[in-house]
């Protein structure tokens, strides 16, 4: 299972993130296409992270100024 992170430029304080349940190649195209337009859930973004929690917290793909890794992930 890959989790979605990601912190938005209306709340640059804040990281939300989300479980991801579809397949994990469809997350990831999902992930690339919102790289492209800095968006996610119709939201400008500062940074994203994809999670695979199956692996030990592998932090698989990053986008933007990600923040140092904190227990809550």
């Amino acid at each position: 299972m890959l989790r979605w992170c990601a912190i938005y430029k209306d709340q640059p304080e804040t990281e939300q993130c989300a479980n991801e349940g579809a397949p994990p190649a469809t997350i990831l195209k999902r992930f690339r296409d919102a790289t492209k337009l800095g968006m996610h859930d119709g939201r400008r973004v500062k940074a994203m992270w994809l999670i695979d929690l199956t692996a030990e917290q592998t932090v698989i793909d990053v986008w933007g100024e990600v923040p140092p890794p904190t227990p809550s992930w």
